[in-house]
């Protein structure tokens, strides 16, 4: 007769809560690092580092030497630390507990940050268990539960689950997401009528951006003070917004006009500033709240008119009606996670009630028998957002290349 499995019949790592996973990984970290030979020789120690930094355990396991058998990854250990830990409950610690808090992260760096928690900011350091976890990078709006180490400082044990996730992949890294924010209710993209120019292209991508988070966009035009009869025609391109139920407001941070407007629309919500470097945004949050007295710059003439970046990190600030106001560094392009040619249609409203085509597969490029060219044709659909959906195609062509190979298509 074999040997009978230790392990539970039914209970698996991909069933456990979030606080089980953390102390399932922990536990398992520490089997891993039990089961490594240590009897290397010291001129080899340099190189058994670097096989290990880079998940190469085929040689650092005296088990697998001795069997050539054996699990290599963390997720593997993990089953066996499950196997081990007995029953679940004690490893879950009261949730309900006073020992427990709730707070909203309003800064994230590697080593910790800063959290909210009852109108008051506390600086916090991670359970060095959740740093073992592929899936629990944190991100500014993140919920999550922790306990006081200290007076003043805290321990976050646990993050919550999320309502809202706003990412993109990492401009350097393509095949990496890097979360922007989490959480909000409102994504306020913010674009300036002037220095940099107005680009609807690049505000059509963070609508599709934004639909793929499920919040909701509000369109802010900044420096509206900076309108003349010579550019003012910038602003006609707005109404195609407007009349597809898109929330617009005109305003300006140096002179205050249109703030109260969207300080109405947000009030008592969470909502992220997104838009490329110049547009004002850290000037907007300083007109919502003076006491912010966020960094501000010009735009110089050697940036290209693409304005320079003051924000360098996501950051939270809690201002007056209750309102949590995510800022974000400017970004100079915007692509997207996990989305194929045949979801961009989506990503325009106005799109949805001409499709399907007469192909499936129909991408409204110059297909036969394609609605979508045809009620561009009749003016049903606006041509500039029509060619603003064929540019986002391109794009989807060469986002492989290098930052620089695509500015020029990007914005």
């Amino acid at each position: 007769m074999g040997k009978k499995s230790k392990k539970k019949k039914g209970l698996h790592v991909d069933g456990l809560s979030e606080r089980e996973r953390v102390e399932i990984f922990g536990r398992a970290a520490k089997l891993r690092k039990a089961s490594i030979n240590k009897k290397k020789t010291s001129n080899k120690r340099s190189e058994w580092k670097k096989n290990i930094r880079q998940g190469d355990y085929d040689q650092e396991f005296s088990d697998e030497k001795r069997t050539g058998k054996g699990p290599k990854s963390l997720d593997v250990w993990a089953e066996k630390a499950l196997a081990k830990a007995g029953d679940m409950k004690a490893l879950e610690k009261s949730k309900d507990g006073d020992d427990f808090h709730k707070g909203v992260l309003t800064t994230v760096s590697r080593q910790g940050g800063k959290l909210l928690h009852k109108g008051q900011e506390y600086d916090y350091m991670l359970k060095p268990e959740m740093l073992l976890m592929q899936k629990t990078e944190l991100a500014v709006g993140d919920d999550v539960l922790f306990t006081f180490d200290k007076e003043d400082h805290c321990l976050v044990e646990q993050r919550l689950d999320r309502k809202h996730i706003l990412s993109r992949p990492d401009p350097t890294r393509p095949g990496v997401e890097r979360v922007i924010a989490v959480n909000m209710d409102f994504i306020v993209i913010v674009s300036a009528l002037t220095s940099p120019d107005i680009n609807y292209n690049l505000i059509d991508r963070f609508l599709i951006g934004v639909e793929q988070s499920k919040a909701t966009p509000i369109i802010c035009i900044n420096k509206c003070d900076l309108i003349t009869e010579e550019n003012e025609h910038l602003l006609d391109h707005l109404k195609v917004y407007e009349e597809l139920g898109f929330e617009v407001i005109k305003c300006s941070a140096e002179t205050g006009d249109g703030v109260d407007a969207l300080l109405d629309k947000i009030n008592g919500s969470t909502c992220v500033f997104l838009g490329t470097s110049g547009v004002g945004k850290s000037s907007l949050l300083n007109s919502i709240d003076s006491s912010l007295n966020l960094k501000t710059s010009e735009n110089r003439e050697r940036a290209a008119g693409r304005g320079r970046h003051t924000t360098v990190m996501a950051q939270m600030y809690n201002v007056q009606r209750e309102i949590k106001l995510i800022d974000t560094p400017g970004v100079r392009e915007f692509n997207f996670i996990d989305i194929e040619k045949t979801e961009i249609q989506f990503g325009f409203k106005e799109f949805v009630e001409h499709i399907p085509c007469k192909f499936n597969n129909c991408l409204h490029i110059n297909e036969k028998g394609c609605n979508i060219i045809a009620a561009v044709e009749e003016g049903t659909i606006s041509q500039g957002r029509y060619d603003s959906y064929l540019k986002i195609l391109k794009t989807l062509d060469i986002k492989r290349l290098g930052p620089k190979q695509r500015d020029n298509l990007l914005l």
